[in-house]
């Protein structure tokens, strides 16, 4: 089994190498892609959150369009969707991040659950993103 290691233009190779993480793998008509947060890191030294909770949902929605482009797919081809929501963020943030989320798919939404749980990261990342995405070229 082939598989190819994708990563967004906006995180930097040279991390990514550090920590050992793996963005996303295209593994024939799948893409996987690991739960990303609203940051972007194009260099070693530069780290930027979104300021707000749609905010961070643009960057990772931009991450996944980037990703995809790559394997030659669209957000259209996502089926699956975890979002991983800190246990401080507010119901009415929540609210804003599900409307963000729902406003980026054209058409019909992927599969989504949302679990509130600590992650990994910066403590400033309210959400992290995963996502299974089939590809019908």
């Amino acid at each position: 089994m082939q598989k190819q290691i994708l990563i967004p233009k906006n995180l930097s190779k040279e991390v990514i190498a550090q920590i050992g993480w793996s963005p996303a793998l295209k593994v024939g008509n799948e893409v996987l892609i690991s739960a990303i947060g609203g940051v972007t890191h194009p260099q070693e030294h530069i780290f930027s959150v979104g300021e707000t909770i749609e905010d961070q949902v643009a960057i990772i929605i931009e991450h996944f369009e980037d990703i995809l482009g790559q394997a030659g797919g669209t957000l259209d081809s996502i089926v699956e969707l975890t979002v991983y929501v800190r246990p401080m963020v507010t119901d009415e943030d929540m609210k804003l991040a599900a409307k963000a989320v729902t406003k980026a798919f054209i058409g019909e939404t992927p599969t989504e659950s949302w679990i509130k749980v600590d992650f990994a990261g910066s403590k400033e990342e309210l959400l992290q993103i995963k996502a299974r995405a089939i590809l019908t070229k």
